[in-house]
């Protein structure tokens, strides 16, 4: 994967961020002692008098700020010459404020002497930036060309250019281009209160307290936990944000929502209080609002993985501030911790124009979103067998603990495990049992069942164990509908279950799981945060034995009446898809 186009705007905007321990804080007002005319004059009647800084003068006066500059409060000013006006002919007198005049302002005293190593400034509009030099010096890469202009209420400095102004991420949100709706969703959150705190007070008026310097505090609740989970007005921070075109939020909104599928009420079967299999003990959940609530989860969705922090170690690895390590470079991780593979398809393949250099990070305008639906949206669903997901019918359960040290029977990643041993009752009856589904969404499914082998931790011969499988779901009309699953080919919905549409588990297996593969079914609705998890508000898989009774009767039947059942795996179709493309190509 390349990464290396962007690692030197990441690296920067790293650098921009770094804080170094500072000095005495007496040394921050510490005028210089010159016996100039300077040294009598506010830093605003310095500004004033020097023609070189006339434009410099005329913009801090369109924001009103030079009252402060008059104060005895002191201050550090680079004060910028030969600056092209034309380009704030068209700017807000706020954003002026802050983007311009803000940008070039410190609280204290800053002065250039003897060797100054890479010092961070705090400016006035939060910005950090670094003085560094030696006899000569630089305040944020620009030449200082006069240093250390004594005030009577600070020092100032002369540059020859003026100093770049870096929004922040959250700042971009404001200034990027074909980026409306992700900043018109985000931006809805914020709310902008008075920080009585960090406010100078001026007289009380009519029994109200008034400020002769308001600071307003700016705050966006969906920065939090519940959102994007990540702090992006904070200027000590550094992320990677990916911000979609117009057009890439509507595609991802509308694939994410039709997974969310909602409908006013949804009828569903309540297997655990059922005492027998015939029983029709059911529920009705109603939603106020459904297309509020699949609208809402969409765009929730879309926020989540938006972020990424340059401080998790697998991001740092891609962006490469860290040395490379092969085994972190596909993966990404963002700030709601989801793991996401692809990085490079995520991150470069839509990429719109060059990455963009913040204060805090780097913003990537991307014309898609390009998330493997698998690891984010719509992941695969898999249900163990558990007390509050099983519920059996004249048979008894058993939940086996295995220990595997080489992951042989179910793969490497399951050293240990559980599953359920399903048995009769009586000699004349046979196993049956129902199994929750949560979380579904509204979305296709393949759906598989994995079953441990009949001879498992014990000798003999490795029975064939025939079993039925059928779906009870809840359909578009919030009508319960039940989907026989069947083996036999071209017969996917047979209206009865028998031998012929059973599936049976692959005797040949007799140390290994088998996967069986029931079939492809699309549920029209989503049950996903449907009732508490207790409720299991969910569809339903019943597993039946076929055989025959008179078998049972006879004793003559060679089949296994015991189901050894680890869980059923719902793979999204898409995912399905996308590891058989991963076959197909490691057999080539």
């Amino acid at each position: 994967m390349k990464v290396n186009k962007y690692i030197g705007v990441t690296m920067m905007a790293a650098g921009m961020l770094a804080a170094t321990s500072c000095s005495d804080f007496n040394d921050y007002n510490e005028v210089p002692e010159a016996p100039t005319a300077s040294a009598a004059s506010t830093l605003w009647d310095n500004i004033s008098s020097n023609s070189q800084l006339s434009s410099f003068r005329e913009l801090v006066e369109r924001t009103g700020y030079q009252s402060y500059l008059q104060q005895p409060r002191a201050y550090t000013i680079w004060a910028p010459t030969n600056l092209d006006m034309a380009k704030y002919a068209g700017m807000s007198d706020s954003l002026l404020l802050e983007q311009f005049v803000k940008n070039h302002i410190a609280e204290y005293n800053y002065v250039a002497s003897g060797d100054l190593e890479n010092q961070r400034v705090l400016m006035l509009n939060g910005k950090s930036f670094t003085f560094s030099g030696n006899g000569s010096y630089q305040f944020a890469g620009v030449d200082v060309t006069q240093a250390n202009v004594p005030c009577s209420n600070g020092v100032m400095h002369i540059l020859g250019s003026e100093i770049p102004f870096y929004p922040n991420i959250y700042e971009y949100l404001t200034m990027g281009t074909d980026i409306d709706s992700i900043r018109n969703y985000i931006k809805r959150y914020e709310v902008t209160t008075l920080d009585v705190s960090s406010s100078e007070k001026g007289p009380i008026v009519n029994g109200v307290q008034t400020y002769i310097d308001s600071v307003m505090v700016t705050s966006n609740s969906i920065l939090g936990r519940s959102g994007l989970n990540a702090n992006l007005q904070n200027e000590d921070s550094v992320y990677t944000m990916l911000l979609p075109t117009n057009k890439a939020y509507m595609d991802f909104y509308n694939r994410v929502k039709s997974l969310y599928n909602y409908i006013a009420a949804t009828q569903v079967e309540l297997p655990a209080e059922y005492t027998k299999a015939s029983d029709k003990k059911q529920k009705t959940v109603t939603l106020a609002d459904p297309a509020y609530r699949s609208d809402s989860l969409a765009r929730k969705e879309l926020l989540s993985n938006l972020v990424f922090s340059h401080s998790n170690t697998y991001n740092a690895r891609v962006f490469g501030e860290m040395e490379k390590d092969p085994a972190m470079e596909d993966t990404i991780v963002s700030t709601n911790r989801t793991k996401l593979s692809t990085p490079s398809e995520i991150l470069d393949r839509y990429l719109v124009g060059e990455p963009v250099v913040m204060s805090n990070g780097i913003a990537r305008v991307v014309d898609s979103l390009a998330f493997p639906s698998w690891d984010s949206y719509n992941p695969q669903l898999t249900s163990l067998m558990t007390h509050n997901l099983l519920k059996t019918f004249a048979s008894s359960v058993t939940y086996v603990n295995v220990t595997d040290p080489t992951g042989a029977i179910l793969g490497p990643e399951y050293t240990s495990y559980r599953y359920a041993l399903i048995e009769n009752d009586k000699d004349v009856s046979l196993p049956d049992m129902m199994v929750s589904l949560p979380d579904v969404l509204s979305g296709s499914y393949n759906i598989y069942c994995v079953v441990l082998p009949y001879v498992i931790g014990r000798a003999g011969v490795n029975k064939i164990t025939p079993m039925n499988f059928s779906l009870s779901y809840t359909d578009a009309s919030n009508k319960i509908q039940t989907y026989n699953f069947s083996a036999k080919a071209g017969d996917n919905n047979p209206k009865t279950l028998n031998l012929t549409t059973a599936f049976m588990n692959d005797t040949l297996k007799t140390n290994v799981a088998d996967t069986i593969k029931l079939g492809t079914f699309t549920f029209p609705i989503c049950y996903k945060g449907l009732g508490s998890s207790s409720e299991n508000i969910a569809p339903h898989i019943r597993v039946t034995s076929p055989i025959p009774a008179i078998d049972l009767i006879r004793k003559t039947t060679p089949y296994s009446r015991e189901f050894r059942i680890w869980g059923f795996i719902l793979r999204p179709v898409e995912y399905d898809d996308y590891l058989n493309s991963l076959k197909s190509n490691d057999n080539e």
